[in-house]
C-alpha cells in the first residue's frame, strides 16, 4: 500500500499522521497507477515522489490547458518537468511499455 495513499506529515520535522482527502487517499494513486502502468512502466507504479508530482501536474493541467502563463502555475510545470526526468532513467528502459520505448528510441537515436 502506497505510504501516500495513507498518511501525510505537516512537516519533515513532524511525524504526525494527518488524513487525506478522497482525492487523495483514493483517486489520485488509482488514476497514475492506471496511466503510468497502462501506457509507460509498472515499476514507476510504486515511485511515492512520481504519485506527488502527478498530483501536482494534474492540479494545475486544467489551467495549462487554459493557456494560463507558466509563471502562474509553476507547481504543476516543475512536477511534470520532474515526471519526465524520472521517466527517462535508463532503470525504467527494460520495463517500458512499448509507447514509451518507441518514444525514447526515437527521442535518443
Amino acid at each position: 500500500q502506497s505510504k501516500l495513499s495513507s498518511m501525510t506529515t505537516s512537516s519533515a520535522d513532524d511525524k504526525a499522521w494527518a488524513p487525506l482527502s478522497l482525492m487523495e487517499q483514493f483517486c489520485y494513486p488509482i488514476v497514475f497507477q492506471a496511466s503510468v502502468g497502462s501506457q509507460l512502466s509498472l515499476m514507476l507504479t510504486d515511485n511515492e515522489v512520481c504519485l506527488k508530482n502527478f498530483r501536482d501536474f494534474l492540479e494545475g493541467m486544467p489551467l495549462l490547458f487554459a493557456q494560463v502563463p507558466p509563471i502562474f502555475v509553476t507547481k504543476a510545470v516543475r512536477a511534470r518537468e520532474a515526471m519526465v526526468r524520472e521517466v527517462s532513467r535508463l532503470q525504467y528502459a527494460d520495463s517500458a511499455r512499448p509507447l514509451l520505448k518507441d518514444r525514447y528510441e526515437k527521442l535518443v537515436m
